[in-house]
């Protein structure tokens, strides 16, 4: 499984007969980030093992209204969230 996050919103994939496809499902398909909400993030893609840890290490920073929000995400799946 993979989290996919652009300055677009996030989706997640699923790797399948060796090609990342969309995972089905509402929830799993792009969730777009709130209108006037801008991310830094460019496009990444963090891959999930089976026991749920992650390919690399992710920062996605968010702002809306003067407000920045920076997502962390670390290889062992613990998420952390620092307000600016």
């Amino acid at each position: 499984i993979a989290l996919v996050v652009s300055d677009r919103g996030y989706y997640f994939e699923r790797r399948l007969q060796g090609q990342w496809q969309s995972l089905p499902g509402k929830g799993f398909d792009l969730t777009g980030w709130a209108d006037g909400t801008t991310a830094s993030a460019g496009r990444q893609r963090i891959v999930f093992d089976s026991l749920g840890l992650a390919s690399s290490d992710a920062v996605v920073s968010l702002t809306r209204d003067g407000t920045t929000l920076v997502v962390h995400l670390r290889r062992d799946g613990k998420v952390t969230l620092d307000a600016g």
